[in-house]
């Protein structure tokens, strides 16, 4: 584990996830319809994935972590 992951504070990294994800709320604004629906293989399963399906799974997975997140946030009173 890297040192930053034991000693720093805790809202670096979450100010890092909120511009992150604002950045990518940006960015996929900006996609076509047609975007969207562009296919790829995803490496995780090898199974054929749109852009908008792929969206939907990193969202419900940011929520998931977000929520681990929240829970030690509180459990530990960094908030």
């Amino acid at each position: 584990m890297l040192t930053d992951a034991t000693t720093a504070p805790i809202v670096l990294s979450l100010n890092y996830i909120t511009a992150l994800h604002a950045k990518m709320v940006y960015l996929l604004n900006a996609l076509s319809v047609e975007q969207l629906q562009l296919e790829f293989i995803h490496p995780a399963d090898n199974s054929s994935v749109s852009v908008a399906e792929n969206i939907g799974r990193y969202a419900w997975h940011s929520n998931h972590h977000f929520a681990h997140i929240e829970n030690l946030c509180k459990i530990e009173g960094w908030l």
